[in-house]
């Protein structure tokens, strides 16, 4: 490295760790020691007299006073802050606003809140802050390093890893006379507790010695998928040390790969255990010096399985003359700042985040608070109180909710933003008119009130004060109703069993539904955040009996879903159960989590989530109607929500904004598809709302903490949903008219008459539309599919092309048709040619959407009356021509992906088997050459057969029902087509005068676009 003049260094602490940095800073050269701050002047000037490596005291300058050092002394460059933990974040601030680099001693900030902020402002004026990790900097660590990034050289030498045991537990004398806590009482304030073991600095174990093994793991192994502390709790309320266990999966771990690692902390004695990891091929062996065997590491040798002798790996340690090895340290970070390394500077931000991460959920988890983390009940409890008299004296004041408020009667004002935000949920300001969003029982409620909304957020306040403590269970107790709390049953009936345990799934069920449910289920549905959603996965994994009840009814409606993409074969060989078996057991188990939550009262996300993917499961196995139904409850909850708003409008967090419009455009979507499939014309949801399309992003590229989502400008994993919201958004913007008369062929309307006029119109507006969709959807391909991006793009791509073909079939005339005059000749003709595309094309959607696994998803939406209804069509109509053929086609291609339709124990498949069967020997009878046998076919007699069944012969004549059993009620299809013949039922399967429950198809009056957008 060039020589150049040193950077001018300033000190914040007269610590044993701050003479070892500025022995190493004077090793390294790139170093001058400038000054010393202490909070004593006195100290600060003994300390620079007595430091060895300060060879001209007098160079160095004193200070006892922050801001006078980082002001007044101009040669300062670097500012290196060795204080204790709580400290760290305010005098960083100081450091960098004064226009100093700072290098941060560990740990960097005791939470992800102070680590950004130091971020930003870092950045804002150019400047460098860098943790000081020295044991990642050591030579023989790096070389570790190297060793398992490079996945040719770990694959060959190591093999795969199994685990790891660290090490970092060195005593220290200052918690001798600290007594273990026995009785949860809370700290004990004492003023001769030293910070190491204070709350009120930032003390504890794991914020100290423990910051070395979480480092050293995730800078080796990535940041894991659970994290999990057991500390041995002090009566100070600090950690004296503990065990951390530390979770990997392939999705988490840098080497795709699953294992565990455990590693020991602490200040209350000394370990001199070797710090080792278990690979494949044999165990890495560290040994390190005084018993720091993770910071300090002398000796790194693979012992190869069967073998008691190790192969060196590292170098031996150098001698340094100072105690502590902090030469590499003060290296590279110096070469970080002078070359100005930004991508170095990223590197070790990424290590900071991870680490500050896990060790803030760790601590916090175990209930170890600092004192700057905390304040007194009773002063929050005034501070509400005050300021909701004040904001009910103002709401009288001023009349009416909607009129501007003025200031409160002690003079002092309040707005909605001027109340602190809940410790459930968010409170931020919002743009005047656009509503309010308020918390309660941990979800939204939306009020048009900002006031109201406000005086909500004090009072849910002074009850979260007052009952920190309160259990899932009770967040809404049934005695606090005065009447039965009937309404939790009245769309999810209560199961046989309300223990959640009977219905649990087993770990490794857990873990491929959820592989499952991220390749065939979140690319088409896009609700959940996968990186998020996982650490629920790896809870219910572990711990599933202290889960959340809205957390487990997420986690069962996600095996649920999972569970009905599977194939019977698929789920037994997966989950070791049938899939009817499996299905009920995991809808048993949301139903109880949904009862306990007393859903229709208390939801947020996770709640709306479970309802919507609950919904997802039931297309295809239940009533049409019903679930329409159901889907009601499930959009009122979101408008109670406030999801027809759009996040940034009520002040929201990027995040949650955008998973708010991911689930609310999914909703929109189903709404448009069951209300269709329930026989009725659909209504917008769109209309009335302002809540923006999802933005075009992975998953990885925002998180909870994110501050900016920025769309890609290419493909993404959101490409299959964009495309359906974009159509969804399409129809919504432009609605045609006179579909009847389009599908009806403009039956009875002769040229000339009003009724033709209309009908050509329409035909016209129609042509029009299609063409405006193409050109619209062809736009939206360009900016959110990618021709390589794989089976979900290949099916997004395919939709437009798809969806164009049918509704060019409905927007040709059928005078206009090639089978015009001869196998269309009326407009029932001319709808059974639009009724067989339509089918053509849902086969052509599963045929492509089985390259990615997504079938399920389609066939979720077949409608088995409708099939009956081509099967009753082809039965009456001539069993030669191209029609035939087709339809011949199209029931081979659904027998072959609709495995259900062989099962003969349900009457309506009976009666479908026996239409067709019925139609094959008319079309045998009727041609004199031999004609192509559908596969399906000779199955369907042999399977008739096996279940002691008949078909009518060709010359039979089958009876007509009655008309309360006619399953395509004249009123679908208007008056004009009551000739049809009704759907034929073989009486011979019915013993009395019930029919099935008739599924409400979805017509190509509304199959255009709705045919398609089921997803």
């Amino acid at each position: 490295m060039p020589s150049q003049k040193p950077f001018g260094l300033a000190v914040i602490g007269t610590n044993w760790i701050t003479n070892s940095f500025i022995q190493s800073c004077h090793e390294s050269r790139l170093f001058e020691l400038k000054a010393v701050y202490s909070r004593k002047l006195d100290t600060a000037r003994t300390f620079i007299k007595e430091t060895p490596s300060i060879k001209d005291a007098s160079s160095v300058t004193a200070y006892d006073n922050l801001d006078s050092m980082l002001s007044d002394d101009p040669n300062t460059d670097v500012v290196y802050i060795a204080s204790p933990n709580s400290l760290h974040y305010e005098q960083g601030i100081k450091a960098l606003n004064a226009g100093k680099h700072v290098i941060m001693e560990k740990p960097f900030a005791t939470d992800m809140k102070q680590l950004e902020y130091l971020y930003k402002l870092a950045d804002s004026k150019n400047l460098f802050i860098l943790e000081a990790y020295r044991h990642i900097q050591e030579p023989n660590f790096k070389t570790l390093q190297r060793l398992f990034d490079d996945e040719n050289t770990r694959e060959e030498k190591f093999g795969k890893v199994y685990g790891a045991s660290l090490s970092m537990a060195v005593h220290s004398p200052l918690f001798d006379n600290i007594p273990l806590l026995l009785q949860a009482k809370g700290a004990v304030a004492n003023p001769n507790v030293p910070n190491v073991a204070s709350l009120k600095f930032g003390g504890g174990c794991l914020m100290d010695m423990g910051v070395y093994p979480v480092t050293f793991a995730i800078r080796l192994f990535g940041v894991p998928s659970t994290h999990t502390y057991f500390p041995v709790k002090l009566e100070t309320g600090v950690d004296g040390g503990g065990l951390i266990v530390f979770e990997y999966t392939p999705e988490t771990s840098k080497h795709k790969q699953t294992f565990t690692l455990q590693a020991q902390t602490s200040k209350l004695y000394s370990s001199f255990a070797p710090t080792e990891i278990y690979c494949e091929k044999g165990t890495i062996r560290i040994e390190g010096g005084q018993a720091s065997n993770v910071t300090d590491i002398c000796t790194m040798e693979f012992i190869p399985k069967g073998s008691t002798k190790g192969e060196e790996l590292g170098e031996t340690k150098p001698e340094y003359t100072n105690m502590l090895n902090l030469t590499w340290e003060a290296k590279e970070l110096g070469r970080i700042i002078k070359e100005k390394d930004r991508e170095a500077e990223a590197d070790l931000r990424a290590l900071s985040k991870g680490v500050v991460t896990v060790v803030e959920d760790m601590r916090k988890r175990n209930g170890i608070l600092y004192d700057f983390e905390r304040r007194t009940p009773n002063v929050l409890l005034q501070e509400r109180i005050k300021k909701v008299e004040a904001l009910l004296e103002q709401y009288t004041l001023q009349g009416s909710p909607g009129q501007s408020s003025g200031a409160a009667q002690d003079g002092t004002e309040f707005s909605p933003s001027a109340s602190p935000a809940p410790s459930n949920g968010t409170s931020n300001q919002t743009t005047p008119g656009a509503g309010r969003l308020v918390v309660k029982n941990g979800g939204y409620k939306f009020l048009d009130s900002c006031v109201w909304g406000t005086i909500h957020d004090n009072l849910e306040e002074m009850r979260n004060i007052l009952d920190q403590e309160t259990s899932d269970e009770e967040t809404c107790p049934s005695q606090a109703s005065p009447v039965p709390l009937e309404d939790v049953d009245l769309l999810l009936a209560k199961t046989a069993s309300s223990n959640i345990g009977d219905n649990l799934p087993l770990p490794f069920q857990i873990l491929r539904l959820w592989q499952v449910f991220l390749n065939r289920v979140n690319p088409l549905t896009k609700m959940v955040h996968g990186p998020s959603t996982e650490s629920l996965i790896i809870s219910a994994m572990t711990d599933p009996m202290h889960m959340p009840h809205k957390s487990r009814a997420l986690l069962f409606s996600i095996c649920l879903i999972s569970v009905v993409s599977l194939s019977k074969d698929e789920a037994k060989s997966m989950l070791d159960l049938q899939k009817n078996e499996a299905i009920q057991k995991f809808t048993n188990g949301l139903k109880v989590a949904l009862n306990k939550v007393n859903y229709l009262r208390n939801y947020d996300m996770a709640t709306l989530q479970a309802l919507v993917f609950y919904l997802l499961s039931l297309q295809g196995r239940s009533n049409h109607d019903a679930v329409w139904v159901l889907s009601g409850a499930v959009i009122r909850i979101a408008h109670k929500m406030g999801l027809h708003r759009d996040g940034e409008i009520l002040g929201l967090p990027p995040y949650e904004t955008e998973m708010r419009r991911r689930l609310w455009w999914q909703i929109v979507a189903l709404d448009s598809l069951y209300a269709t499939t329930s026989g009725i014309k659909p209504t917008s949801l769109l209309s009335g709302a302002d809540t923006k399309m999802p933005q075009n992003v992975n998953d990885t590229d925002f998180s909870t903490e994110s501050t900016m989502i920025q769309p890609r400008e290419s493909g993404t994993e959101m490409a299959f949903v964009m495309i359906i919201y974009q159509l969804i958004k399409f129809i919504t913007e432009h609605q045609a008219s006179d579909f009847e008369h389009l599908l009806l062929g403009g039956v009875g309307a002769e040229p000339g008459t009003p009724e033709y006029q209309t009908y050509q119109e329409a035909l016209h507006e129609f042509k029009g539309l299609v063409d405006e969709f193409d050109a619209t959807l062809a736009e939206a391909e360009r900016k959110y599919c990618d021709q390589s991006g794989g089976p979900l793009h290949a099916l997004a791509l395919f939709l437009r092309p798809n969806i164009l073909k049918e509704g060019r079939a409905m927007g040709t005339s059928m005078e206009e048709t090639p089978e015009w005059g001869a196998e269309v000749k009326t407009p029932k003709d001319n709808f059974f040619r639009i009724w067989l595309t339509h089918h053509e094309g849902a086969l052509g959607v599963y045929k492509m959407a089985n390259q990615g696994g997504f079938t399920w998803a389609f066939k979720s939406h077949f409608h088995l009356d409708a099939l009956v209804f081509l099967a009753g069509q082809l039965a009456e109509r001539s069993p030669l021509g191209s029609f035939a053929e087709r339809t011949w086609r199209v029931f081979d291609g659904f027998y072959h992906y609709h495995e259900e339709l062989w099962s003969l124990t349900q009457k309506t498949h009976v009666q479908l088997a026996r239409l067709l069967l019925k139609a094959w020997e008319a079309r045998e009878a009727t041609t004199e050459a031999s004609v192509d046998v559908p596969v399906f076919v000779p199955k369907l007699k042999m399977a008739l057969l096996q279940a002691g069944l008949c078909w009518p012969r060709q010359n039979a004549t089958l009876p007509q029902p009655v008309e309360e059993g006619i399953l395509m009620h004249d009123l679908q299809f208007g008056e004009v087509l009551s000739d049809m013949p009704a759907m034929p039922l073989d009486w011979s399967v019915a013993d009395d005068q019930q029919l099935v429950d008739a599924q409400n198809p979805a017509l190509p009056i509304f199959a255009f676009f709705n045919g398609t957008t089921a997803w």
